[in-house]
């Protein structure tokens, strides 16, 4: 979603720990069940300043709405002018 808008420094939340540290500089973690994903991510962002970090869940709003939408088959676009409101205001917070 950032390389969709035009970001090329971005810092990158999950609530994840073990997927933080997988997509970390130099990290010898694998998982061979997601590896392509991880390979793809590690991909996308080699030529942009992107810091991958962990945060709880209660204080990453935008992770938790999508995690709980997708549970309810909500499909979520990567172009900016096709993401639910909700999510958009969510967004803005934290910019």
């Amino acid at each position: 979603m950032a390389l969709a808008w035009g970001k090329k420094d971005a810092v990158i939340e999950s609530d994840c720990q073990p997927l933080v540290n997988m997509l970390q500089p130099k990290s010898g973690l694998k998982n061979w069940t997601i590896q392509a994903f991880l390979d793809d991510i590690i991909s996308f962002s080699a030529n942009s300043n992107f810091v991958f970090s962990w945060c709880n869940r209660q204080a990453n709003r935008c992770a938790n709405w999508i995690a709980c939408n997708s549970r309810l088959g909500v499909g979520i676009p990567l172009a900016p002018c096709c993401l639910p409101i909700e999510l958009c205001s969510l967004i803005r917070l934290d910019l």
